[in-house]
């Protein structure tokens, strides 16, 4: 029995929405922090159609 192993690099690009509240200590923007961050969806769906693919390298059996 053997096991192969790739590694495949893929970037996925998708648009989501969220809630961002920024916190400005003493009113100056070089202090600004953010201090809620809030999706409105639970989940991120990955998929080939939103993705590119970066890298890939398939290894023999010797692992090169």
């Amino acid at each position: 029995m053997f096991v192969l192993h790739n590694d495949i690099v893929k970037k996925h690009t998708e648009v989501f929405s969220a809630y961002v509240n920024i916190d400005y200590m003493d009113g100056i923007r070089a202090n600004a922090e953010v201090s809620e961050l809030d999706f409105t969806d639970s989940a991120f769906e990955l998929n080939e159609d939103n993705s590119e693919t970066i890298s890939v390298k398939y290894l023999d059996l010797s692992g090169e």
